[in-house]
């Protein structure tokens, strides 16, 4: 009797890490979308043209007849987006989370959010 009870402890063991694996597995590519997505973004400002507006270079594009501050916000959203992700998935540790990973996903999260929305913003300002 008491191998059963043992066998059915350690399966429920057994199924609970697989939980927490598939977890893990979708909090990892989640951040891994995130770097590249930031990645990308970052890329693109390099390659597309900008003009100056109070010695500030704001692209022509898409931030165009907004304040040279959104872009900013954006380029800075982008930087912490890219940063959190980078550092979570860095100190990524499958037994325990700790305090800073689960900030910097924190923090990755709502700066990639951030950024986005700023982007739409500019989109539907240029749009309409």
């Amino acid at each position: 009797m008491n191998a059963k009870v043992v066998s059915v402890i350690d399966a429920l063991v057994s199924n609970g890490s697989k939980w927490k694996s598939s977890r893990q597995a979708i909090r990892t590519s989640f951040l891994e979308t995130i770097l590249i997505t930031s990645f990308l973004f970052a890329t693109l400002l390099i390659i597309i043209p900008y003009q100056y507006k109070n010695g500030n270079p704001v692209p022509t594009v898409i931030f165009n007849g907004i304040p040279s501050t959104a872009f900013h916000g954006f380029v800075v959203s982008l930087l912490y987006a890219f940063t959190g992700s980078l550092i979570a998935l860095l100190i990524h540790d499958n037994t325990s989370c700790s305090f800073l990973a689960k900030f910097c996903e924190s923090l990755a999260m709502v700066s990639m959010t951030s950024a986005l929305s700023l982007l739409f913003w500019a989109m539907f300002t240029l749009i309409f």
